[in-house]
């Protein structure tokens, strides 16, 4: 009936595989349960070695990182059964009976359970990661019905294989960021029902700030690239695209104020209370000297 999927990179996912063959046990579930790991470091395969064997649970080992939506599209492919379970290494059931409940709404629709993070951040260095995630990718249940494209996100959610198949991610995308945004936007213009439910998986793998910064760059050049490509017409539904082209007369400037400004920026983003304000102007100054420096490379 249902294969869970679980791309790994350099995380310990084995908590998450034992919890989720506990509930399966406990609701007397034989459901398919792959972890596949995506070129990690030495130690977090070892790790994923040693877990007891299980006649559900499948381990696949890559010699070679091939990013986050390609290891999405080959987990679609080596599965077995007709519905899929997406979640990250990273997160948590916040429920006992997670899978069941995904059991009980599966259908011709994608299922999207939803985010949360812990109340309390767990250490100044990872504030900037805890701040904007609690802040920014944590909905309501209601919040998501109300707008159930635009709050797609691949940590959790259950679709049908065949469309899985039929609708991969986008590989062009290979590092972090909007490969998810991307994807929501496909599923609208193909017209396929998504269905928000309160099913949430905690997010656990903060990253540092510094780390935490750098993914979001990775996700700011995403966005330039995506613009660029006309196949990808989705950007209108990211704000800070809606920003740039209200702004974007003034990116000489933006990006000016990047290349003097970045450092003194950082130290204030990795404070025990970031602002997001200032944030969202980094991104948005970043995205302004990303563009100039593109340019100039092209002429």
């Amino acid at each position: 009936m249902l294969s869970i999927l679980i791309p790994n990179y350099n995380y310990e996912v084995g908590p998450l595989l034992q919890e989720l063959l506990r509930q399966m046990q406990a609701e007397n579930m034989a459901l398919e349960l792959i972890c596949m790991d995506d070129g990690s470091a030495e130690p977090y395969r070892q790790q994923l070695r040693e877990l007891p064997e299980h006649p559900f649970l499948q381990k696949v080992f890559l010699e070679k990182n091939i990013g986050r939506a390609a290891i999405r599209n080959r987990l679609a492919q080596l599965a077995s059964q007709p519905y899929l379970l997406y979640l990250d290494a990273d997160s948590w059931p916040s429920s006992p009976r997670f899978l069941a409940q995904y059991l009980d709404h599966l259908g011709p629709w994608v299922l999207v359970g939803g985010r949360e993070y812990a109340p309390v951040c767990p250490s100044a260095k990872f504030s900037l990661h805890w701040s904007y995630g609690r802040s920014r990718e944590v909905r309501s249940l209601a919040a998501r019905q109300a707008q159930p494209y635009a709050s797609f996100m691949s940590n959790n959610f259950a679709l049908p294989r065949a469309w899985a198949l039929a609708q991969p991610f986008e590989e062009q995308l290979k590092q972090y960021g909007h490969e998810d945004s991307l994807w929501g936007w496909q599923l609208a213009q193909e017209k396929k029902e998504i269905r928000q439910i309160d099913n949430a998986v905690i997010h656990l793998g903060l990253d540092e700030n510094a780390a935490f910064l750098a993914k979001s760059k990775q996700a700011v050049e995403n966005l330039h690239f995506l613009s660029t490509t006309a196949a990808f017409p989705m950007l209108d539904d990211i704000k800070l695209w809606r920003v740039w082209k209200k702004v974007q007369f003034f990116a000489p400037l933006l990006a000016h104020l990047h290349r003097i400004m970045h450092k003194s920026w950082e130290k204030q983003l990795f404070a025990p209370q970031p602002s997001l304000k200032l944030f969202d102007f980094y991104r948005l100054s970043y995205l302004a000297l990303y563009r100039q420096t593109a340019k100039n490379k092209r002429t």
